[in-house]
């Protein structure tokens, strides 16, 4: 967090069909839309809009999600694939497991801040230090290796891969496709 300014914080709704308490989630949007620390903004889920938070009608953005994250300073997120975006992005990462306690991929793999309570959470962005966030770097290299880049090194021989099997399946496709006109 930059000197003098306020925590930017971004809250990423997912579809409350899955295991999403709305009474924990309406807490925490409340009390961080109150909050003087704190700018806070709320992304609708893409296909789910407001879902759980249909009455909130403030800090609601329309921001694109690569907009939101490059704004926050923290993102909030439980049940989205959209935590993969912010920690390849940097973003720190927290899921609020009192809202959705749901097995995840984030906190399984130590890349994401995971509070049990909302006054957790509050705790949490009262003592947020940017250099502090990024006690688990290398869990979330590692993760971002084999999550994102399937366990290659770098986006360079990840590509170069993905490049091998676009020209053997070509060479494949024109060997079956001569086969094919031969025959005829």
């Amino acid at each position: 967090i930059r000197r003098n300014e306020k925590l930017s914080v971004i809250l990423f709704l997912s579809n409350v069909k899955f295991n999403v308490d709305t009474l924990e989630l309406d807490k925490t949007i409340t009390a961080l839309s109150s909050s003087v620390n704190i700018n806070f903004k709320i992304v609708p889920h893409t296909r789910s809009g407001m879902s759980g938070a249909k009455h909130v009608k403030s800090n609601i953005t329309n921001f694109s999600s690569v907009e939101a994250i490059k704004w926050a300073d923290v993102g909030i997120v439980y049940g989205s694939s959209i935590g993969l975006h912010m920690l390849v992005e940097g973003v720190t990462l927290i899921y609020p497991q009192f809202i959705d306690n749901n097995t995840n991929i984030y906190s399984d793999n130590n890349v994401a801040v995971v509070v049990d309570s909302l006054n957790d959470m509050l705790d949490f962005f009262e003592s947020y230090t940017f250099e502090a966030s990024k006690h688990n770097i290398d869990s979330i290299d590692q993760f971002i290796n084999t999550y994102i880049y399937g366990g290659y090194k770098s986006y360079n021989s990840m590509m170069e891969r993905y490049y091998f099997y676009i020209v053997q399946y070509n060479e494949t496709l024109w060997l079956f496709m001569d086969k094919r006109v031969s025959k005829t």
